[in-house]
């Protein structure tokens, strides 16, 4: 006979559990470029809304009619087509394109939509060098400013966790919620980037005035914390030896960002369950709870249950 393992886990307010989403890099909802009189701009104006609906083959060909109306350079035309050679994964393509577009655009909404859209490249590109330039880029949108600006904010928080700069994807993730608003498009991702980057800074704290509080217990009027990610923690070499199953209860703090913190053992299996059940709940991120609609810190406590389940072979 073999034996598969198979790791439950549950919280004790939960009702379910979501796995870890991937990071991914994000752009905003935006209108098209802004209609003026020149003849192509309302061909550039179909192009892009084909574009925000996932139409890409139409959208080249009506950017291909914007180009020829032009006459010349066309600035917006090379962005869109950017945005196709993005959908069919030709990054060289993408970057070369959007090189040759940023000299030609004027308005600090392109221009920001532009380094937004270089820097994924960048990122797709996937070597060290390539993530140093999408740095660059995305700090360009940034200084463009507008909504795409605010989205390169979250796109750079996630370079930044590559980079492994663990300070700045805090300072760049908490400047991100902030900005964002409620509405924000990558709220949750960006809670999970600064909640796993302030693991690897145990001495950071939220700077929200919550923070200076006592913890509340999830009760009455406080709105329980939402799970937004979680790592699964490992099944160590001594307890599959000695088929150790059971469960590892936690208690910990939750703050007002959401990251999980002094966590401590309320009940304890041997053979290393017990801390790699505290490391993984360190990397957990939730929606922080609520009191009155503001964010507050919480006792939470999570069980981690381990298994191992027979499989025949």
């Amino acid at each position: 006979m073999r034996f598969s393992l198979v790791l439950s886990f549950s919280l004790c307010i939960l009702a379910a559990s979501r796995t870890a989403p991937g990071f991914s890099l994000q752009e905003p909802p935006a209108p098209p470029p802004p209609a003026a009189s020149r003849p192509q701009d309302e061909v550039l104006v179909r192009a892009f809304q084909l574009i925000g609906e996932g139409k890409f083959k139409p959208a080249k060909t009506e950017l291909d009619r914007a180009a020829a109306l032009a006459g010349g350079p066309c600035g917006e035309c090379l962005l869109g087509l950017s945005h196709v050679y993005a959908s069919e994964k030709k990054w060289d393509k993408t970057v070369d394109t959007l090189q040759r577009a940023i000299p030609l655009l004027k308005s600090p909404g392109l221009l920001a939509r532009a380094y937004n859209q270089l820097g994924i490249a960048y990122v797709a590109l996937g070597s060290p060098d390539d993530l140093t330039k999408a740095e660059d880029a995305l700090r360009r949108a940034l200084d463009a400013g507008g909504s795409w600006g605010t989205m390169a904010r979250f796109n750079l928080a996630e370079v930044l966790f590559r980079l492994r700069n663990w300070p700045e994807v805090v300072e760049t993730a908490r400047r991100y919620l902030k900005e964002a608003g409620p509405d924000g498009t990558a709220r949750d991702e960006a809670r999970v980037l600064l909640c796993r980057a302030r693991v690897f800074l145990p001495d950071d704290k939220s700077p929200e005035p919550s923070q200076q509080e006592e913890p509340k217990r999830v009760e009455g009027d406080v709105q329980r914390p939402r799970l937004l990610s979680q790592v699964n923690p490992a099944y160590t070499e001594k307890a599959r030896e000695a088929g150790t199953t059971g469960r590892v209860v936690l208690e910990a703090i939750i703050d007002d960002e959401g990251c999980v913190r002094n966590v401590r053992a309320i009940e304890e299996l041997p053979n290393g369950l017990t801390e790699s059940a505290m490391d993984s709940v360190r990397r957990w991120v939730f929606s922080p709870a609520t009191l009155d609609g503001r964010p507050v810190k919480v006792y939470y406590v999570l069980t981690v249950n381990f298994s191992v389940q027979r499989r025949l072979s």
